[in-house]
C-alpha cells in the first residue's frame, strides 16, 4: 500500500512538471532587470530550504542545490501587479561551500527583488548569485527621477536617500549594485547627508567618507572626539584613527598626481571624475589650489 501511494505521489508530481527553470547564468544587473516580469521591494520575514524531488540541477555536485522559500512582506511594486500583503520567493540555492557574491540575505532585511512567474509562483529571475539587492536607506514608496533616467540611475539614489526605517549601512558599498553613480557623485550625495538633522544619518555617511580613500573626511571635525570612536559600524577592521590619519598620507601624495593629471591633452571620464574628487579634499590649502587650477581649465564645468 505505501508503494503504491508513493508511485501515486511521483505521478501526480510528474503531471505537474519542474517548478523552476534553474538559472545561475552570468548576467549584469541591468540585464536581470530587463528580464523580470515584476520588481518588488519588500522585508524578509523568514526563509527556508525546502524539498522539491523533481528539481533536477546539472553537475556532479547537484545534491547541495536546494529550494529556498522566503516570506517576503510586499512594501512597493515597481513593475508587475501585486496585492498581497506578503507573497513568497522561491531560488535554487547553493548548501555547499563557496565565496563570492552570492544572495546571502537576513530576516528583516528589506530588498529589491527581481522576479519570474514560473507555474504560478515567484522565482528570482536568477539563481544564487547576487540578484537580490538590500536597500538600507528605509521605506520608499517609488523611485526617484522618472522613467526617462536608467533604473540603476533612479536605484541607486534611492539607496542614498533616507526613508523610515533606515539602517546604518546606508551609503556603503551595496547602495549601488548597478554602477550607475561616479565617485564623484556619491560623494556630493553623502555630502549633502552630512547635513541631516539625525546625527546617526550624519555619522553613517561621515564613515563611509572616511574609509572612502580619497581624503573626503573633513566630516570628521564636524563630531567631537567622544563621537569619532562611534565611525567604526561596518568598516571596523581598520579604526577609525588609522583612517583618518591614511588619508592625510594620501593627500601629501595628491599635489604630484594633480599636476600630472590636470596638464593631461586629453582627460578620459574616469579621470575627470578623480580630478572632480582633489577639488574637495580635506586640506583647505589643497582645495584651493585644484579648485583654482580646475576652474581655469573648465571654466563651464
Amino acid at each position: 500500500m505505501v508503494r503504491v501511494l508513493l508511485l501515486l505521489a511521483v505521478a501526480l508530481l510528474s503531471g505537474c512538471g519542474s517548478p523552476f527553470e534553474f538559472n545561475p547564468s552570468e548576467m549584469t544587473p541591468d540585464q536581470i532587470v530587463d528580464r523580470s516580469s515584476h520588481l518588488i521591494i519588500g522585508v524578509i520575514e523568514y526563509q527556508v530550504l525546502e524539498s522539491w524531488p523533481l528539481v533536477r540541477t546539472p553537475g556532479e555536485r547537484s545534491k547541495y542545490w536546494k529550494i529556498l522559500r522566503r516570506r517576503v512582506r510586499v512594501e512597493t511594486v515597481l513593475r508587475g501587479t501585486e496585492d498581497r500583503r506578503s507573497v513568497d520567493i522561491y531560488e535554487v540555492y547553493w548548501v555547499g561551500g563557496a565565496s563570492g557574491q552570492w544572495n546571502s540575505t537576513r530576516n528583516g532585511e528589506r530588498c529589491l527583488f527581481p522576479l519570474r512567474v514560473e507555474h504560478g509562483r515567484y522565482h528570482l529571475t536568477r539563481d544564487w548569485l547576487r540578484s537580490i539587492y538590500p536597500i538600507n536607506s528605509g521605506r520608499h514608496d517609488r523611485l526617484p527621477l522618472d522613467g526617462s533616467h536608467p533604473f540603476g540611475e533612479r536605484f541607486a539614489l534611492l539607496n542614498n536617500s533616507v526613508g523610515p526605517g533606515w539602517n546604518s549601512r546606508l551609503a556603503d558599498w551595496t547602495a549601488d549594485p548597478f554602477g550607475a553613480l561616479s565617485q564623484w557623485r556619491k560623494v556630493k550625495l553623502w555630502r549633502g547627508l552630512l547635513k541631516h538633522p539625525d546625527r546617526d544619518v550624519r555619522l553613517a555617511v561621515c564613515e563611509s567618507l572616511l574609509y572612502f580613500g580619497w581624503a573626503q573626511d573633513e566630516c570628521w571635525d564636524q563630531f567631537p572626539e567622544a563621537e569619532r570612536a562611534l565611525l567604526d559600524r561596518h568598516h571596523y577592521i581598520i579604526p577609525p584613527e588609522r583612517a583618518w590619519r591614511e588619508n592625510r598620507q594620501a593627500e601629501s601624495r595628491m599635489a604630484a598626481r594633480w599636476a600630472m593629471n590636470i596638464s593631461r591633452a586629453t582627460i578620459a571620464p574616469w579621470q575627470m571624475d578623480r580630478l572632480r574628487l582633489h577639488t574637495t579634499v580635506n586640506s583647505r590649502p589643497l582645495r584651493t589650489r585644484f579648485c583654482r587650477d580646475f576652474l581655469r581649465r573648465f571654466p563651464l564645468d
